[in-house]
């Protein structure tokens, strides 16, 4: 995998066919993971993260509007994640995960870092999962 500052914005990092990492806005990355992150599938990721971290990034935030299934593995993963923002005080965003991932994240502990939960309806809904305030 390429290091994050060489990669041009929207240049796919990974695909695997199970699961696939883009990544956008070099400096306040987000990546957009789609697909299955499971035991797997859960690498790419993982390498995608490490690289970031690597940058000092202002912030991060993950898109996972696109995944349709999240295993223990994946769920590790961003509690990591999460750990590892908070360690080096960087704001941590995870953006629009499916109802179902989005009460996984609140049961970890990670819904102070979810916004644009999806509405019922398809629409965008709650700006928090579950209305659980941020930790401060």
């Amino acid at each position: 995998m390429k290091p994050v500052a060489s990669i041009l914005p929207g240049e796919r990092l990974h695909d695997d066919g199970g699961c696939w990492v883009v990544l956008s806005v070099p400096g306040r990355p987000l990546l957009t993971v789609g697909g299955q992150i499971d035991s797997f599938t859960s690498y790419p990721l993982a390498r995608a993260l490490d690289n970031v971290w690597r940058t000092a990034p202002a912030s991060v935030a993950i898109d996972l509007s696109r995944v349709s299934f999240c295993g223990a593995c994946g769920l590790r993963l961003l509690v990591q994640t999460s750990h590892t923002a908070s360690r080096h005080a960087i704001p941590l965003t995870l953006h629009a995960p499916r109802p179902h991932l989005a009460r996984l994240l609140d049961l970890v502990g990670l819904a102070g870092h979810v916004v644009d939960v999806p509405a019922r309806d398809g629409g965008v809904g709650q700006q928090r999962a579950f209305g659980r305030r941020p930790a401060a």
